[in-house]
């Protein structure tokens, strides 16, 4: 996600301050094989900001899979970025057939973000549905960060850009936190019954204290709730020593279950959750 945001002009992957001097030209410009390996590392270099996501995104997947994957996927990588020069080293002729400059790349670099965030939906595929939304809470951090230091300049003094930097990264750090700890799954503590009109009646008839929690996956009210007092052990012990029945009354789906809460809440005097 954040690479995409990269191709879509969001924030760029800075390059090292050496490239573009005279110096790495010069070094990198030598006859031999040192010449020749300083041009194909400095040619990497200049190719990461339109390499760097893609590349980024088959290093991460890599990192997870067995030693022989990992070296076949660099050995591939860098197969890949030599091989042109190669060919054309040996058949000059084929520059006629290489694009020219243009407009065009930076459309085609857009192009490709737009790909990248497909990749995202794709990886969303594999997540378990109860990180999903948590998930994109933090993408949305993720996507102020990449905002805030793209609002720097390029040309910015060091101290500019070390502070843009560390502001995203704690924007990024705090979202994502929020987000996983209000939006996450999370362990119940209290023994939740699930909610069902006769039940709670046939509860209340025996003479049972019942506490009904009245909640939904998209009422952050009642995350923030179940977070910061309903899910706690404070409220476990109080729950255990009073003997209280607590029955969770979830209308995140609007079917028959959703109509026996409204009608609750009618009956109790209150508006419906909508």
């Amino acid at each position: 996600f954040v690479f995409a945001l990269n191709m879509l002009g969001v924030w760029e992957i800075p390059l090292p301050g050496f490239v573009g001097t005279g110096t790495a030209a010069e070094v990198a410009e030598q006859e031999g094989p040192l010449g020749a390996f300083l041009k194909g590392a400095l040619t990497t270099v200049l190719a990461t900001p339109c390499t760097g996501p893609f590349m980024g995104t088959a290093l991460t997947w890599a990192a997870k899979q067995p030693t022989p994957i990992i070296y076949t996927t660099f050995f591939a990588l860098g197969l890949g970025m030599g091989l042109p020069y190669l060919a054309i080293g040996a058949f000059p002729q084929l520059l006629k057939f290489l694009p020219k400059p243009g407009g065009w790349m930076e459309t085609f670099k857009q192009v490709m973000g737009f790909v990248l965030l497909g990749t995202v939906v794709f990886i969303f595929t594999f997540l378990q549905k109860d990180y999903l939304v948590a998930t994109t809470g933090l993408l949305v951090g993720l996507g102020v960060a990449c905002w805030w230091i793209g609002k720097t300049p390029v040309y910015a003094e060091l101290g500019q850009k070390l502070s843009a930097w560390a502001i995203g990264s704690i924007v990024a750090l705090v979202v994502g936190w929020v987000s996983f700890m209000t939006l996450g799954p999370s362990t119940a503590v209290l023994p939740w019954k699930a909610f069902s009109r006769p039940d709670l009646e046939k509860m209340i008839a025996d003479g049972n204290t019942v506490m009904v929690d009245f909640t939904a996956d998209w009422c952050l009210t009642c995350k923030v709730n179940e977070v910061t007092a309903l899910n706690t052990a404070k409220t476990f012990s109080l729950v255990k020593s009073q003997n209280v029945v607590v029955v969770k009354a979830d209308k995140t789906r609007d079917d028959e279950t959703s109509e026996a809460i409204d009608q609750l809440l009618l009956d109790l005097g209150h508006k419906s959750m909508s």
